[in-house]
């Protein structure tokens, strides 16, 4: 899933993560741009219960990419410590390049008449 729920194939998803770091001046900017790649309507969302899972070499793809921008950008950080805390959970069960929100319970932000 993706791009506001279509299907993306690892290349799809390859080529706009490398878009988002390209552009991102700090490993938060890159985190959130993720979560909007990959859950629809996700600046409407207040909280989410539970973490996506992805497939495994999805899982390490990404890290690997914030370990390089961290190494760059933030060397006085755990390497890739933001998606080990905050990112996807892997799951060894999903295809490699798979994304599963099943396991997610999305709090909506009020809407304001």
């Amino acid at each position: 899933m993706g791009k506001g729920g279509k299907n993306m194939n690892r290349y799809d998803i390859k080529r706009d993560v490398i878009a988002i770091f390209d552009k991102a001046n700090h490993q938060q900017d890159a985190l959130l741009d993720i979560y909007r790649l990959f859950i629809p309507n996700f600046d409407d969302i207040k909280k989410i219960e539970n973490w996506p899972s992805c497939g495994q070499r999805m899982w390490k793809w990404i890290c690997d990419q914030f370990v390089d921008f961290d190494a760059v950008h933030h060397p006085n950080v755990v390497k890739g410590g933001i998606w080990i805390n905050n990112g996807f959970s892997c799951d060894r069960k999903l295809d490699d390049w798979k994304l599963d929100l099943k396991s997610c319970t999305f709090i909506m932000k009020d809407v304001k008449s």
